[in-house]
């Protein structure tokens, strides 16, 4: 982190460092923002057996929509009808 922030402090114009100053700031912010109420609800539903058994029925049912789309097509043998009469 400190090497990015060294790299974009080295600019000639001021103030071209200033705004990527705040720029690196303001990602930094947002990273906080996102990751910390992900962290937080990951962490609580890991904490219970049952929840963590349903997070896996959940993620091993989008699994497998993902990936298996065309395993539930089953062919159907071919029957040939041979009705002749005889008379």
């Amino acid at each position: 982190m400190q090497t990015y922030f060294y790299y974009f402090t080295k600019e000639t114009n001021e103030w071209d460092a200033s705004y990527m100053k705040l720029l690196y700031m303001h990602q930094l912010a947002w990273l906080d923002v996102t990751m910390i109420p992900i962290s937080n609800q990951m962490t609580y539903m890991g904490c219970n057996t049952q929840n963590l058994e349903f997070l896996y029925r959940i993620a091993k049912k989008c699994l497998m929509k993902l990936f298996c789309k065309g395993s539930s097509v089953q062919i159907q043998p071919y029957v040939m009808n041979n009705d002749v009469t005889t008379t």
